[in-house]
């Protein structure tokens, strides 16, 4: 059986109410994928997060808090049709593994499993040891948890675990990018008012199991958290582009001595070189009205290397951030989320969209409540095909840089099993999940190098008036799309390798085998 492991956005929840550990324990085994009629919200999907639904007429708010610990891993059939109303998820039980919130996880592409490493104990659990979970797929819905000791074990235990910070992979290396420790995530720390942030990038070889940290600098000496990560195939061993986030200082800090990242601009980090880079367009990916944070409805398109957004328009989406996405051929399925408001309305509302899960045609740029296992093969979407036809350039701003984006990594990822949906033949598609909590609200990189983010305002300062608020709307809108900006410059890298070129790879999406021509490459917003 093909199956999709759902990731669950890990949110931080600040408040705690009275609970008994026993009855929400049992409340969690039973209720981790509720009835429809009782679902709320499914908030923070990576293995692990949290649920909230009702429960004897009631949210759980009036019993225990307004979500509780998933204690299962959660996977859906993709060789199966469905809607998101009679979808049927199968769960795997966690054992001892730790039910954690903001995980990194990395598919092993040489085998039918996954690692988690990273996060922080929802509420006030204390955590665990600083170890690497493996969980290994039985193919039929299920699996079992086992830790995964590196064979540098002491340098693992001298990490802090971060949470919050940035995950994707290549094919041999999972990376995790900044995040900060604090009493929720690090046994060694006491100070529940402190965070200590981690700067720069931890790699982790899947083949060998070593884990390994590197230091470099690079904005806010490359202390980061809230954005997201992905792998591109650009440069001798490929590229990691971070959007979003915030940064921080180097240094133990108290909470919220974090600045936002100016969303005109995305960093890339040269794995070969390890020389960071800045790309500059024209695009606002913060809206900010009077000081206010709310989440929106907007999907963007950034085509590689144009560094070009295109709008999706589909009037029938709804306000989302702090999702899951991942992208099965010319589908791409989000799950969970909330819209914005601040906790614990943010868990307690309940969601438009039955189980919390949409479907974007990747093609024809809009949502519906169907999956289809029988999808045509991805395509371009036209507004996209049309820019490039018209004789569109970009406008580089170095040599070097222009050079990067035209070398291709010979480490060429092979297809994945989970990648397509469709038997159709057509162009493959690397599939890319990726939640961002904190700019940007949900990420993925598909056919031809394309990411799909859902563009977010910031989030609420206090609770939002609900007559403010545009109804929900309904699946089924008509496509369309139109260019909302396009790249100003590209400047500060340095490289100039040879390699081949290869479709791009996500957090648990292999890429596609080499293509022997260079491909133009997509992403989204």
């Amino acid at each position: 059986m093909r199956s999709l492991i759902l990731l669950l956005l890990p949110w931080l929840a600040v408040a705690i109410h009275g609970q008994s550990p026993s009855e929400a324990l049992e409340l969690t085994r039973r209720d981790d994928v509720p009835p429809v009629s009782d679902f709320l919200r499914r908030a923070f999907a990576s293995d692990g997060g949290e649920v909230a639904q009702n429960y004897d007429g009631k949210n759980m708010s009036s019993y225990y808090t307004p979500s509780l610990p998933v204690n299962s891993t959660l996977s859906i059939d993709l060789k199966q049709s469905w809607n998101s109303a009679n979808v049927t998820m199968f769960s795997a039980p966690k054992g001892e593994a730790p039910r954690m919130d903001f995980q990194g996880l990395w598919r092993d592409t040489e085998s039918k499993s996954f690692y988690v490493w990273g996060g922080q104990f929802p509420y006030l659990t204390k955590p665990p040891e600083n170890d690497i979970w493996r969980f290994e797929i039985d193919g039929n819905g299920g699996g079992s948890w086992s830790k995964r000791s590196p064979p540098n074990l002491a340098d693992l235990y001298k990490l802090d675990r971060a949470t919050e910070g940035a995950f994707c992979q290549s094919k041999t290396t999972g990376y995790y990018f900044g995040g900060y420790a604090n009493w929720r995530t690090d046994m060694s720390i006491t100070d529940k008012d402190k965070t200590r942030n981690v700067p720069g990038l931890i790699s982790y070889d899947l083949m060998t199991g070593s884990i390994n940290q590197t230091t470099f600098q690079g904005p806010g000496n490359f202390t980061f958290k809230g954005g997201t990560m992905e792998y591109v195939p650009f440069g001798p061993d490929g590229l990691l582009l971070v959007l979003g986030g915030f940064q921080g200082a180097s240094t133990e800090t108290s909470y919220g001595e974090w600045t936002g990242v100016d969303f005109t601009s995305v960093n890339l980090y040269d794995i070969k070189t390890h020389i960071n880079a800045k790309l500059s367009f024209i695009y606002g990916g913060w809206v900010i009205e009077e000081s206010i944070w709310n989440a929106t409805d907007d999907v963007y398109v950034l085509s590689l290397p144009s560094f070009v957004f295109f709008k999706a328009n589909d009037s029938k989406s709804t306000r989302r951030l702090e999702q899951a996405c991942v992208a099965t051929g010319r589908q791409m399925i989000s799950v969970g989320g909330t819209d914005g408001r601040i906790w614990p309305s943010s868990l307690t509302d309940k969601d438009p969209w039955p189980q919390g899960i949409g479907i974007f045609d990747m093609t024809e740029m809009r949502w519906s409540d169907q999956y289809s296992a029988n999808a045509d093969a991805y395509e371009s979407p036209e507004v996209v095909q049309n820019w490039y036809s018209q004789g569109n350039r970009v406008d580089w701003s170095s040599d070097e840089v222009e050079a990067l984006f035209k070398e291709y990594p010979t480490n060429t990822p092979i297809s994945s099993p989970n990648d397509g949906g469709s038997g159709k033949s057509g162009t493959h598609t690397g599939a890319i999940v990726g939640g961002i909590v904190g700019g940007l609200a949900g990420l993925a990189l598909i056919a031809e190098l394309a990411a799909f983010l859902l563009k977010r305002k910031k989030r609420r300062q206090e609770t939002p008036d609900p007559a403010n608020y545009a109804p929900v709307s309904k699946f089924g809108s008509d496509g369309g799309a139109h260019t909302e900006s396009a790249m100003a410059q590209v400047h500060e890298a340095s490289t100039n390798q040879q390699s081949i070129p290869v479709e791009l790879q996500g957090h648990h999406g292999i890429p596609e085998a080499h293509s022997p021509t260079p491909v133009r490459h997509e992403m989204a917003a």
